[in-house]
């Protein structure tokens, strides 16, 4: 009989006891825990095994949306020349790795005037 020994402490996963077949039983989520590592050992109902440690690793959706600040305004001289950085967004994102990337984007909808006088970079 197979059991889950240690690393299971909110029982996210359960085995089954003849075959060794591990199973979610809960959801599972990389931002929260990205790594399990279940220790798992058979016994014969007299002779248990030795401990054999199973690490799963659990990969990034892109499930986050990017964190803005709630607030952002900025203020500027009439004479600001022309090509001078006026202020730095920075998103905070949740997601790993591909899925972490953020672009950026004037919304649309916004005025002509705004779109026409600003430029965003889209990768910083």
């Amino acid at each position: 009989r197979f059991s889950i020994q240690d690393g299971n402490e909110h029982g996210t996963f359960s085995i089954d006891e003849t075959t060794g077949i591990v199973f979610t039983q809960g959801r599972v989520d990389h931002e929260a825990q990205d790594t399990y590592v279940l220790s798992i050992v058979a016994s014969d109902g007299t002779h248990q095994s030795l401990p054999v440690n199973l690490t799963i690793i659990v990969t990034d959706i892109n499930d986050a949306a990017p964190i803005y600040p709630d607030i952002l305004q900025v203020s500027v001289a009439e004479n600001l020349e022309i090509g001078q950085v006026v202020s730095s967004i920075a998103a905070v994102q949740l997601d790993a790795g591909y899925n972490a990337l953020t672009n950026y984007a004037i919304a649309a909808g916004t005025s002509s005037i705004v779109r026409n006088t600003f430029w965003l970079d889209p990768a910083s």
